[in-house]
């Protein structure tokens, strides 16, 4: 039966098209303004690193800061598709390794700043694809296979934030099964969109309407209260992805990267 479960998830992954979707939101109180927003998406084709970021508002940019230190370490340290250096840091496997470069970022950080941190790296080794997560905070990492159906949540919740910690709270490496999705989320993503909720149904409908990857964020935010905290998310199908030169950063709608030819 594990072979032919493995096919149905792959032909139900079908129904959408594309390999990643991603989309910022700024927070909007009660009453007043738009918020500045102060989460941050990052998108590495060259390495397959992905990851979401929330700073405080005392603090604002600190989640894009941190991305970009840490995106320009890992470019500075790998070769073409990702490839690890012969030795890589401390002898040990590729999880230390990531967990070394990104406290080097920890390390580079401003005084006072801080954000959450929750980062996904696809690798691609025999005898299948694995994932490599680095996390830290309320930001978090999901895995959903359209059959069952259930999202699991791959990371553990705490309380911690980079800047105030210097090391991370979760390094991990777990196997991914084709036809699955992942999705990386702030917190305001999560809850905004009713993820946590008991009854995760109207979620799933609507995600199930979709017509694409790239419409996901949206799809998924689609009559939800418009008040809330700021919002940051990416849909990733990591078998679909493919190794490029763009490595993008952005804390602002995908929108308005649109509209400026971004």
């Amino acid at each position: 039966m594990g072979s032919g479960a493995v096919q149905v998830q792959s032909v139900e992954l079908n129904r959408w098209r594309g390999a990643v979707g991603w989309d910022v939101w700024p927070g909007r109180p009660v009453s007043g303004p738009a918020e500045p927003c102060n989460d941050a998406v990052l998108l590495d084709f060259r390495n397959l690193f992905f990851a979401v970021a929330d700073g405080p508002a005392r603090s604002p940019g600190s989640a894009r800061q941190f991305l970009e230190g840490f995106a320009e370490i890992l470019a500075r340290e790998t070769g073409e598709n990702g490839a690890l250096p012969a030795a890589p840091v401390g002898g040990g496997d590729d999880v230390q390794w990531l967990v070394g470069l990104g406290e080097e970022a920890i390390g580079e950080m401003s005084p006072g700043a801080s954000c959450t941190f929750t980062g996904v790296w696809i690798r691609r080794e025999a005898p299948g694809m694995t994932a490599v997560c680095i996390h830290t905070g309320d930001s978090s990492l999901w895995e959903w296979y359209p059959v069952p159906g259930p999202w699991r949540q791959r990371t553990r919740p705490n309380s911690w934030a980079l800047g105030k910690s210097r090391r991370f709270y979760q390094a991990e490496r777990f196997p991914l099964r084709p036809g699955g999705l992942l999705l990386l989320a702030t917190d305001g993503f999560v809850d905004r969109s009713g993820l946590r909720r008991s009854d995760p149904a109207p979620l799933l409908g609507r995600l199930h309407g979709a017509g694409c990857l790239e419409e996901m964020p949206e799809v998924a935010f689609a009559g939800t209260d418009p008040v809330g905290d700021d919002a940051a998310a990416i849909f990733l199908a990591p078998e679909r992805v493919r190794f490029g030169a763009q490595t993008m950063i952005a804390n602002g709608p995908r929108s308005a990267l649109q509209n400026t030819g971004g």
